[in-house]
């Protein structure tokens, strides 16, 4: 079972990275599975929440830890790309709020779809062999970014589809946390960044984390544009950020 540990960072900043104080108003929260970090941001009246896990349980988890943390609704869900371990437990979230916004690039739900309902057979299958998931405890090293999949025969998933996408850029102000979404394409070719330009934080996705750039999976998605991934590793260093926040 996933058990989430949050490490201080910061005033309101939580993490398993660093013990250092950074930005108030965000916690970050880290699994033991796929050494995944997801993010919380608290604003005045509710809260954001940054990806959603791979499954409702690990999800269930790590809402139990935000909400050691704060009381408040959520009141708007980022996908930073279409991956299972970003958008499967979004349901969980979405029902400890009340009309939550759901944000994403204009392709990703196309990607989700593709997996779930073309995809899925063979791509379940490589999945399962490329992670290690058939193998017994004792066989398993790791599954690659970190020590096992969280998905497992008895997890349910559930994503929801975008309300609000975009294509290029999206500037918001949600409840009271200034923030643009911008497209980067990199890890995937519908992944986008998250840049808090009042505290200088970037939420990068996948375009950064201890393994990049992973230029194909053997379960086979899409290859990753060398180029594209370039230019966004550009555009991130231009912003300048002070913290960078990356999801693995």
């Amino acid at each position: 079972m996933l058990v989430p540990e949050l490490s201080r960072i910061a005033g309101k900043v939580f993490s398993q990275l660093s013990g250092q104080d950074l930005i108030s108003n965000k916690w970050v929260l880290s699994d033991d599975s796929m050494d995944e970090k997801w993010l919380m941001i608290e604003g005045d009246e509710g809260l954001i929440i940054v990806d959603t896990m791979e499954t409702k349980e690990e999800a269930n988890n790590v809402l139990a830890e935000f909400r050691k943390i704060s009381a408040k609704p959520v009141k708007a869900i980022i996908y930073t790309h279409n991956h299972a371990d970003h958008v499967f437990g979004a349901a969980t979230f979405a029902e400890a709020g009340t009309d939550v916004k759901i944000y994403a690039h204009d392709s990703t739900q196309y990607y989700i779809n593709r997996v779930v309902n073309t995809l899925r057979p063979i791509i379940t299958t490589r999945s399962m062999r490329m992670f290690g998931s058939n193998l017994t405890q004792d066989e398993l090293v790791n599954a690659g970014i970190g020590p096992f999949l969280g998905v497992q025969p008895h997890s349910h998933l559930h994503s929801l589809t975008p309300t609000d996408t975009f294509q290029n850029e999206l500037a918001l102000n949600i409840e009271g946390i200034e923030m643009k979404l911008i497209h980067a394409p990199g890890e995937t070719e519908d992944q986008i960044i998250v840049w808090l330009p009042q505290q200088k934080v970037l939420l990068p996705g996948d375009n950064i984390y201890k393994t990049f750039p992973n230029l194909y999976t053997i379960r086979g998605t899409y290859y990753r544009d060398v180029n594209k991934w370039i230019n966004s590793l550009d555009l991130m260093r231009h912003l300048k950020p002070e913290f960078v926040i990356p999801s693995h």
